[in-house]
């Protein structure tokens, strides 16, 4: 806050640069600027260059050139005067500082960095190291949430100390998730891949290390058309071993009248007429034959029975 800022109350006598002593505002010696201090509303603690005031009065020498922060501060409020000695021996008067709800950009940091910030619920669009206008006035909630962390979460209330709420989120750390093993028996008749979404993770036989929480996962193997979704739940510290029932493998043969056609099962191209004993997942699959010369296609539905083989025939 510049001079502009101040509200001048009172009509106390003027100081010079040549006062002996001053008027109303208790001793002091020659070449000593003092002036109370008072907030509105009432009641502000008074503090200069971070060191508080027994009573509201600053005292400076007129011989220091170097500007000074005097600050008043009640609860969630706040004025800052940023004044030298000669800016303060020119006031007629008290100087009088309003107090307003503090709002200061704060740095959130946390280790490790790049955690996602919510404020108040509502996504910043921020990632640590980042800075928030916060407002001290207002109860404020902050969580910050990476990946393979435990989410971390702290409420502050206009009670609550700011400049302490400051440097506390100048470093927060955050904790891993306790990780479990996971171990998925391999079927006997063919590999299986792990995935989480589209994140491969592993493949079935080897022990995985996952966080602590529910995952869904798909095992898959994509020459075989085996897609399976399952959802397990991991313990941190603990190992498991799900049950999980894999399709046994039949074949598929598949031909056509002409014989110029492309084959596709289940949305994926497979060759072209005919296809003979194609390994394939049990259960069923969709088979879709497209005639090459005008684009024409037919479409049905087979169920594969483990260690036997299906027959599609299509006539265009």
């Amino acid at each position: 806050m510049g001079i502009a800022d101040l509200l001048l109350l009172g009509a106390g006598a003027f100081v010079a640069s040549t006062l002996a002593a001053v008027a109303g505002g208790g001793s002091a010696g020659a070449g000593v600027v003092s002036i109370d201090v008072s907030t509105i509303p009432h009641g502000g603690a008074i503090s200069i260059d971070a060191t508080l005031l027994a009573e509201p009065r600053v005292v400076l020498s007129l011989s220091d050139p170097k500007p000074h922060n005097i600050v008043a501060e009640a609860g969630c409020r706040r004025a800052v005067a940023e004044m030298t000695a000669a800016d303060l021996a020119s006031f007629k008067g008290n100087l009088v500082l309003e107090l307003k709800p503090r709002l200061e950009e704060v740095m959130v940091a946390s280790d490790p960095p790049g955690a996602r910030i919510r404020l108040n619920g509502h996504d910043t669009g921020k990632m640590t190291p980042a800075v928030l206008a916060i407002d001290g006035c207002e109860e404020r909630t902050l969580a910050l949430a990476r990946e393979g962390y435990l989410p971390w979460t702290a409420s502050y209330n206009a009670d609550d100390d700011f400049d302490a709420m400051v440097e506390a989120l100048r470093r927060v750390r955050l904790d891993l998730v306790p990780a479990g093993t996971l171990l998925v028996k391999k079927p006997q008749e063919y590999d299986v891949e792990i995935y989480a979404g589209e994140k491969r993770l592993g493949r079935a036989g080897a022990t995985l290390t996952l966080p602590e929480g529910k995952h869904a996962l798909t095992f898959r193997n994509d020459k075989l058309f085996v897609r399976e979704n399952v959802q397990v739940t991991v313990e941190g510290g603990r190992s498991m071993t799900p049950l999980i029932t894999f399709p046994g493998l039949g074949s598929l043969t598949v031909q056509a009248q002409p014989s110029n056609c492309k084959v596709f099962v289940d949305g994926v191209y497979v060759d072209v007429t005919p296809v003979l004993s194609l390994p394939i997942a049990s259960g069923g699959h969709r088979v879709k034959v497209v005639f090459v010369p005008n684009g024409a296609e037919q479409e049905v539905t087979v169920a594969v029975a483990g260690g036997k083989n299906s027959l599609v025939t299509v006539k265009f």
